[in-house]
């Protein structure tokens, strides 16, 4: 028996131990988020949904960027992304990343 709930529906536990339903219901979801995903990234969208696995370096990276600031996840990662895909063009037409303190001294910068 499955009973609706505004747009959750309540899971009997006969279902939540059927395997065949079980099945059922993850091939229904996973079929909904594929859906959702061509959608999103459809012709004159303009986006993709991507889901990302961050290190945890990485993973406080992005929430030291986004706290404090008026920026989302979603815009502080997106800028990452074309920044590094702008040096990695610039690197490979040959130019060099150089960073400079404040008193003038050059260090080059390697991109990993």
């Amino acid at each position: 028996m499955v009973a609706e709930r505004g747009t959750h529906r309540a899971i009997s536990f006969e279902q939540k131990t059927n395997p065949a339903f079980i099945l059922k219901l993850v091939l229904r979801r996973r079929a909904k988020a594929e859906m959702t995903a061509t959608e999103s990234s459809g012709p004159g969208n303009g986006t993709e949904r991507v889901n990302v696995a961050l290190l945890k370096k990485a993973s406080a990276a992005l929430e030291g960027l986004v706290t404090g600031s008026a920026s989302t996840k979603t815009e502080a990662i997106n800028r990452a992304i074309i920044a590094y895909a702008f040096f990695e063009d610039q690197l490979s037409d040959g130019c060099q990343l150089i960073l400079r303190d404040r008193d003038g001294n050059e260090q080059r910068v390697h991109l990993l």
